[in-house]
């Protein structure tokens, strides 16, 4: 009788073990990535930027180029990873913002995945969540592009640029995908292959830790969406399975960027790109460090 009650006490935590698991996986926030790092330059340092023939060669894929929606329209120099990239941009366009100023575009994995996280958000937060739908014109037909959220401070001046971003199932069925497919997990350089009809074939991967520099004021805020987005925080360092994101803290405002780590497709020996006096490149094994002085 003592060895059925036992064999019974076990079958029931094990049941209720499973259906806390699969609670757990339900309510558990859909995974994201940093998908790129936007960042201003001294107007020598954009001028140089893309000089060194092994960094458009070799290191990524490098472009100039225009970007334009139904409300915005920005010019900026581009390095290209394969899952991954930063966006430049110089200061001498932009008189209020200095050299070093950044912002992060994270994505998600999955169609749909954008409105899981900001409903799950919306329940923990007071602060509104701003939602936009980005929309260009081809032909004289307006297209939806993607969709992006973040927090909308009461403050400003408090605003930080950390957004999350999701195609629309629009544009992924324009890059070729059906219906089923958009059910799976779409890597962002999986969808940019599938778009352009081509492998990329250069060294950077995907971005793997950012250090930044923030004043505590910032580092309060930004922790409301690090979290939002599903981003656990140790100390000073934010974090998920695809990146880090390691904070300076400092107890004035400032918001600043001092370096961005990628991933490379394969070994490579210790080399060094000085791009300018304030901006370095060094590869080594597996990554690739960019320094900002």
């Amino acid at each position: 009788m003592k060895k059925d009650l036992l064999v019974h006490i076990i079958l029931i935590g094990l049941v209720l073990n499973c259906i806390s698991l699969s609670a757990q996986k339900i309510d558990s926030i859909p995974a994201v990535c940093l998908n790129h790092v936007l960042i201003y330059l001294d107007s020598a340092t954009y001028q140089k930027l893309f000089n060194l023939s092994f960094l458009s060669d070799t290191v990524g894929n490098c472009s100039t180029k225009t970007q334009k929606t139904v409300d915005n329209e920005w010019s900026g120099k581009y390095l290209f990873g394969e899952e991954g990239y930063l966006e430049f941009f110089p200061t001498k366009k932009v008189n209020n913002i200095p050299s070093g100023w950044f912002g992060f575009g994270f994505i998600t994995f999955r169609s749909g995945d954008i409105w899981k996280i900001r409903d799950k958000w919306q329940k923990h937060t007071t602060e509104i969540i701003w939602t936009d739908t980005s929309i260009y014109e081809d032909k004289g037909t307006k297209k939806s592009w993607f969709y992006s959220i973040s927090l909308a401070p009461d403050d400003t001046n408090k605003y930080l640029p950390v957004w999350l971003m999701e195609n629309t199932p629009e544009e992924m069925k324009r890059a070729g995908y059906g219906d089923s497919d958009l059910k799976e997990e779409i890597t962002w350089g999986t969808y940019m292959n599938n778009l352009k009809s081509q492998p990329f074939s250069k060294l950077l991967k995907g971005i793997t830790s950012v250090n930044i520099s923030v004043g505590t004021n910032e580092m309060d805020f930004l922790q409301k969406i690090m979290i939002g987005f599903g981003l656990h925080k140790t100390d000073s360092t934010f974090s998920n399975q695809y990146v880090d994101i390691l904070c300076d803290i400092r107890p004035y405002s400032i918001w600043r960027i001092q370096s961005v780590t990628f991933e490379l497709k394969q070994d490579v020996a210790y080399r060094k790109l000085i791009i300018s006096g304030s901006l370095i490149l060094e590869l080594k094994g597996k990554s690739a460090v960019m320094t900002f002085n």
